[in-house]
């Protein structure tokens, strides 16, 4: 590779748990993957950036030490989905504009616009890389729902079937990889594992592994996630329903962590099922405090649609908790039943027999499936260094 820096323009996506992190420099609440990659491309000697987000409230000019920028773009429309159509075409706009004023190494479109990456980069014969961040996809691929396909996930589809040179896709467990070769199987997609920050994998790797769960004292569940419809977040609070009605166990506690559209349905189910007293919803914390949160509980639960690998799975079980998890999408490509995790099959049985693994377990030695749990973690994960030095020279060999 020149020794000559790269440059990239970058089409960004509005993560709202970034913007104290993109205006302030404040820890960002959430989506590591996303913020490491600017972080990464901010200070590195190798490359350098040009990034715009449109956003509907927020006007902000940010400058690198390495002379990367960052746009953030106020676009208002009363319609999310009008809102995002419109974007697409503005950030096409803005793109043209951008590349005849000056040339890029890179095009390098994140997520919903990934097509205005492949589209400039064919325009102007520059390479180009869609970034995928796993896919919510996988279920309604497998039950052939093309409807829901080619409406709401439109521009997911458009991203397959107009892709970008190098499409890049998270390895969370959500096969990907499947789901776009069901609609373009004439190109491959790469798969990564994310990244973590060194300070942090060194810290969970500190805390000590969960051997015992003992009936004698409180036992702590932990859902970490977005609070949306495809993290199948009722799900644990089955879980919960089931092993204190059915099981009787009293000295249970799930903490529910985050925020999303879905956090008064799932408090009015816990109101329906009278578990106020088991059950607590935590506000979303910045990210660097979750090691503290993680070490104070047991149990981590996964039971995402269509797969569950990713970073918060990966720190809970660097961690050394008991991770819960379900059979779906590449989740047991790594993960295996009764020797680094729990795992159920994805049916309506899941609660209950999980609770039931549960209960066989109290008070019993898990200490090898939790050591196990950190082991095949700190095997497959690295750091974001590390990560993104091999995903750049790959793309620019």
């Amino acid at each position: 590779m020149s020794s000559q820096k790269k440059k990239i323009l970058l089409i960004g996506e509005l993560y709202k748990p970034l913007i104290p992190w993109f205006i302030e420099s404040k820890v960002p609440q959430g989506v590591p993957g996303v913020y490491n990659l600017y972080k990464y491309l901010g200070e590195s000697d190798k490359y350098s950036f040009y990034s715009i987000i449109y956003n509907p409230k927020i006007k902000f000019h940010r400058s690198f030490k390495n002379g990367s920028v960052l746009e953030l773009n106020k676009f208002s429309f009363p319609f999310y989905y009008l809102w995002k159509l419109l974007v697409f075409f503005k950030l096409i706009n803005w793109g043209n504009k951008k590349l005849k004023e000056e040339s890029f190494d890179l095009i390098y479109g994140l997520s919903t616009f990934s097509t205005v990456a492949a589209y400039l980069g064919k325009r102007y014969n520059t390479p180009s890389v869609g970034r995928i961040y796993g896919t919510i996809l996988t279920k309604d691929v497998k039950n052939r729902n093309y409807l829901k396909l080619y409406t709401r996930f439109f521009f997911d589809i458009l991203a397959i079937k107009y892709p970008a040179d190098h499409v890049i896709s998270t390895l969370d467990g959500t096969s990907y990889d499947t789901v776009f070769k069901h609609f373009n199987k004439k190109k491959k997609v790469k798969l990564y594992y994310n990244g973590m920050e060194k300070n942090l994998r060194t810290t969970l790797l500190s805390q000590k592994n969960i051997k015992v769960l003992k009936s004698d004292r409180q036992i702590k569940f932990c859902y970490i996630a977005r609070l949306e419809t495809y993290k199948r977040i009722e799900l644990g609070i089955e879980l919960i329903e089931y092993l204190v009605q059915k099981k009787n166990l009293n000295n249970i506690q799930l903490s529910i962590l985050g925020d999303g559209s879905q956090e008064n349905r799932l408090k009015q189910i816990v109101d329906a099922k009278k578990l106020n007293a088991f059950i607590e919803f935590i506000p979303e914390m910045p990210h660097e405090n979750l090691a503290e949160f993680i070490s104070t509980q047991d149990i981590a639960l996964f039971f995402y649609e269509g797969g569950s690998l990713g970073n918060i799975l990966w720190e809970c079980a660097l961690a050394g908790k008991l991770i819960l998890t379900v059979d779906n999408g590449d989740t047991a490509k790594l993960f295996k039943d009764g020797y680094n995790c729990l795992m159920a099959n994805d049916n309506a049985q899941l609660p209950e027999n999980l609770g039931n693994d549960i209960v066989e377990l109290l008070d019993k030695d898990i200490s090898d499936i939790t050591k196990n749990g950190r082991k095949t973690v700190e095997e497959k994960i690295g750091n974001w260094k590390d990560r993104f030095d091999l995903e750049f020279e790959e793309i620019f060999n």
